[in-house]
């Protein structure tokens, strides 16, 4: 799961050689209790059309997201867009339900954030 803008979305300081922030990202995602996250996502996903999903691809997603400048993330943001508006409208919306029911269920607890990311 480990991924630069990933680590980026829960590690504050960022200093540190590569296997220290490797330690540090792991620390952080059981200190802020993700993997009962993805446990609820993945219970989440079981129950939609689209089985074969894995939590920890969606959760790995967001923190993605949060650790990306505000370009990147545009840019992900739009290219997601864009490949959800190229499926057919039924499973486009099969789609967008489970990710409604994710955030629905999980949302506030995926912002377990440092507070200085936030905002």
């Amino acid at each position: 799961m480990y991924d630069r803008f990933a680590a980026q979305g829960v590690l504050y300081p960022r200093s540190g050689n590569s296997l220290e922030k490797l330690g540090r990202f792991y620390d952080a995602i059981e200190e802020r209790k993700f993997t009962s996250d993805i446990h609820r996502v993945q219970r989440i996903i079981k129950e939609s059309p689209f089985k074969n999903l894995h939590g920890t691809r969606v959760i790995e997603k967001f923190l993605m997201l949060i650790g990306m400048d505000d370009e990147r993330r545009d840019i992900s943001m739009k290219t997601s867009a864009n490949f959800c508006g190229a499926l057919p409208i039924g499973v486009r919306r099969k789609l967008m339900a489970l990710a409604w029911d994710i955030a629905e269920e999980c949302g506030p607890d995926l912002l377990r954030l440092p507070n200085d990311r936030i905002g």
